[in-house]
């Protein structure tokens, strides 16, 4: 997801760029070699830099945490970005296209999404970032919402629920609950049961 080209420009700029490149090879090594094959030494190495900078940024756990963060929020960009369309005739539709690009994600990097979720048990502080990457889904799932309602208390309602009902299903999965195939299944269910229970009476176009 990530191009390895970082152009350093002052004092500030170049520990920024330097983070980000730090970033950047973790990225490409997780994929390359998964979470336990890749090493602080070797991403030090790829990066050009010492053991002690890639520590000063933080640990392995604390780099994936982050690697993780920069995918979610590259999501949220590209959704932003894109050309305005005809949105879903059908609520569950447009609820599950609010989450379906973060499973397919996750899917798609599973044995390192198994190892985030691990660390997020360990990461403190360093959740910040995640806090505001869920409410900027929070977001998208309550303007999705009001698409179909005129009422803005249910649509926070439904907001916060998907949201918990995602970070569930994620877990139970990484936990092997059930298998990949199931993840996009169990959550359109669990969205249904919501839609049926929280059904708008004014819907708006």
């Amino acid at each position: 997801m990530f191009s390895e080209q970082v152009q350093p420009q002052g004092r500030a700029a170049q520990r920024e760029a330097t983070r980000r490149q730090v970033l950047l090879v973790a990225a490409r090594l997780f994929g390359e070699h998964g979470f336990e094959g890749t090493s602080i030494r070797q991403i030090a190495t790829d990066a050009g830099v010492s053991v002690g900078t890639v520590m000063a940024i933080g640990d392995k756990k604390h780099l994936l945490v982050e690697v993780f963060s920069d995918w979610i929020a590259e999501i949220h960009q590209k959704a932003a970005e894109l050309p305005p369309v005809a949105p879903p005739d059908d609520l569950t539709d447009a609820l599950c296209a609010v989450v379906g690009p973060f499973l397919d994600m996750f899917l798609d990097n599973g044995e390192l999404a198994r190892h985030y979720g691990a660390a997020l048990i360990h990461a403190g502080d360093r959740t910040r970032t995640l806090n505001l990457l869920g409410d900027r889904l929070c977001a998208e799932a309550r303007a999705a919402m009001l698409r179909f309602s005129t009422d803005a208390e249910q649509a926070d309602a439904v907001a916060d629920l998907l949201y918990h009902l995602y970070l569930g299903h994620l877990f139970a999965w990484a936990i092997g609950r059930f298998g990949d195939d199931e993840l996009h299944r169990r959550m359109r269910g669990s969205i249904e049961f919501v839609v049926t229970v929280h059904r708008p009476e004014t819907t708006v176009r």
